[in-house]
C-alpha cells in the first residue's frame, strides 16, 4: 500500500496545525520534533512535541491515512475509559497525525533501565495492579484490546499514575470470534483471539516486568533469548507468540518450560502475586477476578510489611 504524504526529513522541526478532538473548531499549533523520535510500530512513528505554552507532548505520525481514521475513531470510542491514553488532538488537513499527553516511557523503556528495589515492592505491584484494572475496565465497557505488550503500556510518572494503555488501532469488541491472526501481541496465547487474549497478554507482560525488577535489562534481554531457544528446539515455527510452544504431538500449546521455571522462582518470594499470574497465562482467570485477586495478594502482603494493616479484612 502506498503512503498517502511523503515521509519527512530527520533534522528539524515541523510546525503543524491540529484541532481539539472534542472540539473541532477549536485549532492549536504544535512544533514536533523530527530529531527526537520516542518509538516506531507497524503502523507509524512517535516524536516528541511541544505545544505553544511549552507543554511536552507525544506526537504519533501514521504511514497511512487508513490506520489513522480507524486508530481516531477508536480513540472516541473509548475515551471515558479509565486507564486508556486520552487524544488531545489531530491534523485535520489529511495528514495523518494524532496529538496525545506524554506522562513517561513505555514500560518497553523501562525494562532497559535498572531497577530499584526487590519483588516484593508494593508500589511496584500496584502500578502492575493498574494495568490490570484497565484492561477490566476496558473490558466491561465492551471492547478488546487484542495488542497489550510492555512497548503499549505507558508509565505514568505522576503520583498515583500507574501504567496506562495506549494504541488502540487493533480494538475490538469484546463478544465478537476473531481468527488468531488478529491477536496482535506476540505476547498473546495462539489459537481465537478475544477477552482471553488480553487476560494472557497483561499476564505474560506483568511476568516479563517481574523479571525486569529482579534481573534489570540484562535478564530480560535472557529471558527472551531462552525462550526464542526452546521454540527453535521444538520445531515450533509460528512468528509470534513465544510464552507457549507447541506439542509436535498432539498439536496443542502449551507454557514454556522457561515461563514455568521463573513462575517457580518467583513464587518462592511472592507465591500470591505469581498465583494470579500463573491463572491468567492457564486462562482459567478473567481480568475481574485477576484484579481482585491482585488486590487481596498486595493487601496480605502489605500486612506482613507494616502491622497496622493485620487487622484489616482483605476484599472477597
Amino acid at each position: 500500500m502506498a503512503l498517502h504524504y511523503p515521509i519527512l526529513p530527520v533534522g528539524r522541526n515541523v510546525h503543524l496545525m491540529f484541532q481539539n478532538i472534542l472540539d473541532e473548531k477549536n485549532k492549536f499549533p504544535v512544533a514536533v520534533d523530527i530529531d527526537e523520535k520516542l518509538g516506531q510500530g507497524g503502523q507509524g512513528c512517535m516524536y516528541r512535541g511541544t505545544l505553544d505554552g511549552g507543554r511536552v507532548c507525544a506526537v504519533k505520525k501514521f504511514w497511512h491515512i487508513e490506520d489513522f481514521d480507524k486508530e481516531l475513531n477508536n480513540l472516541r470510542r473509548i475515551r471515558t475509559v479509565r486507564g486508556c491514553i486520552e487524544a488531545i488532538g489531530h491534523t485535520d488537513n489529511g495528514f495523518g497525525w494524532i496529538l496525545f499527553p506524554l506522562y513517561g516511557g513505555s514500560l518497553a523503556q523501562l525494562f532497559k533501565t535498572e531497577p530499584s528495589g526487590s519483588l516484593s515492592d508494593i508500589a511496584f505491584l500496584d502500578d502492575i495492579g493498574t494495568l490490570f484494572k484497565t484492561l477490566c475496565a476496558l473490558h466491561k465497557a465492551g471492547f478488546i484490546h487484542l495488542d497489550v505488550k510492555p512497548s503499549n503500556v505507558l508509565c505514568d510518572h505522576r503520583p498515583g499514575g500507574g501504567y496506562r494503555l495506549i494504541d488502540f488501532g487493533t480494538l475490538g469488541r469484546r463478544k465478537r470470534r476473531y481468527s488468531a491472526v488478529l491477536c496482535f501481541s506476540e505476547y498473546g496465547r495462539r489459537g481465537p483471539a478475544g477477552w482471553r487474549s488480553d487476560v494472557f497478554s497483561a499476564g505474560a507482560t506483568a511476568l516479563e516486568a517481574l523479571v525486569w525488577k529482579d534481573k534489570g535489562p540484562k535478564g530480560v534481554k535472557n529471558f527472551h533469548t531462552e525462550r526464542r531457544r526452546e521454540q527453535y528446539e521444538s520445531d515450533d515455527s509460528e512468528e509470534t507468540a513465544f510464552f507457549d510452544v507447541k506439542d509436535p504431538v498432539t498439536g496443542s500449546w502449551y507454557l514454556s518450560k522457561v515461563v514455568q521455571n521463573r513462575l517457580n522462582e518467583f513464587a518462592k518470594h511472592i507465591p500470591e502475586i505469581v498465583a494470579v499470574i500463573k491463572g491468567m497465562l492457564e486462562q482459567c482467570l478473567s481480568i475481574e477476578h485477576a484484579v481482585i485477586r491482585w488486590e487481596k495478594a498486595l493487601l496480605n502482603m502489605q500486612r506482613l510489611v507494616h502491622p497496622q494493616y493485620r487487622n484489616t479484612r482483605a476484599k472477597s
